[in-house]
């Protein structure tokens, strides 16, 4: 069996609603931030921009985002559409090329600029989600209210998610480790950018099984390959396992993902085709797994493919 966190369904369509809504509570909570008085920071390749662009207008704050210019235009949208109207929210749009490092070195560079943590008479608040250990926590809360219900046959003994910044692999590892000790975690990564790969396995590795070099190489898996950047949310420790998945992989599941109605985007189709992966391998029908559907195919180039 196969269970799927549908995330589409949330606000934003996505699963980060849920992660800065901890977050900001956390920093309200301790007296760190308040909408009067701060503005927030954040950087993104797309759905934790929307995520936080929302909340920030739900909540009274301004906020500034940084975004890599080169990712789809619906991505870029969809953060634009939630930023609050008031003069002082923004988004700012990094070197084409860059993906990640990109935001952060702007990141670096606006803070430097700003060093008396001022802009535009607020206070900065840099976010920071994918170093905030609050966000794999409200991953892990999120996972284990879904995962509980499960009858004792529905436990997981696998599962698969996307490696990006660490907030949801290592939120679902905990949640299902928490229901079953003894239950594996797959990560998985796009073969032209193997960042997590290596770190766990060594760059011979990949060298003796592919017969080239390890990326970074373009790809299309948004969220993940963040090559060169650091994730302290991401615990190596907690996968089992690391699965490379090829575009031609990722894309034929994509095709029976819609066929069967589910318009879904890049990395829940690479994370699906890696779950049949391993189902066909262990060939056990017993084996309950679970994976995220983390966002629909609009966000990906405004719906192409």
């Amino acid at each position: 069996k196969s269970w799927v966190w549908d995330a589409t369904q949330l606000p934003t369509n996505s699963h980060y609603v849920p992660v800065f809504l901890r977050l900001l509570e956390d920093l309200e909570r301790d007296a760190q931030v308040t909408p009067g008085t701060h503005v927030l920071v954040e950087t993104t390749t797309g759905n934790a921009g929307t995520a936080v662009a929302y909340l920030a207008r739900e909540l009274g704050y301004p906020v500034l985002i940084f975004m890599p210019e080169d990712m789809p235009a619906a991505r870029i949208q969809d953060v634009r559409s939630c930023l609050p109207d008031d003069g002082i929210s923004g988004l700012r749009m990094t070197p084409r090329g860059r993906y990640v490092r990109g935001v952060v070195t702007a990141l670096r560079d606006f803070l430097i600029e700003h060093k008396d943590a001022d802009y535009q008479g607020r206070q900065i608040c840099v976010v920071n989600h994918s170093r905030r250990e609050s966000s794999p926590a409200a991953i892990e809360s999120c996972v284990t209210r879904l995962l509980q219900p499960l009858p004792v046959e529905g436990i997981i003994d696998t599962a698969v998610v996307a490696l990006g910044n660490g907030t949801t692999a290592t939120g679902i590892a905990r949640a299902v480790r928490r229901l079953n000790p003894g239950a594996r975690v797959v990560g998985i990564e796009p073969i032209e950018a193997p960042w997590f790969y290596i770190q766990k396995y060594g760059k011979e590795r990949f060298r003796h099984l592919f017969s080239t070099e390890p990326g970074p190489h373009p790809h299309r898996l948004i969220g993940t390959g963040g090559w060169g950047v650091r994730f302290p949310n991401l615990d190596l420790d907690l996968l089992d396992e690391i699965v490379l998945v090829t575009e031609d992989e990722w894309k034929g599941q994509l095709f029976r993902l819609r066929q069967r109605g589910f318009e879904v985007g890049h990395s829940s189709a690479a994370c699906q085709s890696v779950v049949e992966r391993l189902a066909l391998l262990h060939d056990d029908r017993s084996d309950n797994y679970f994976s995220m559907f983390y966002d629909p195919i609009s966000k990906y180039e405004n719906g192409q493919k």
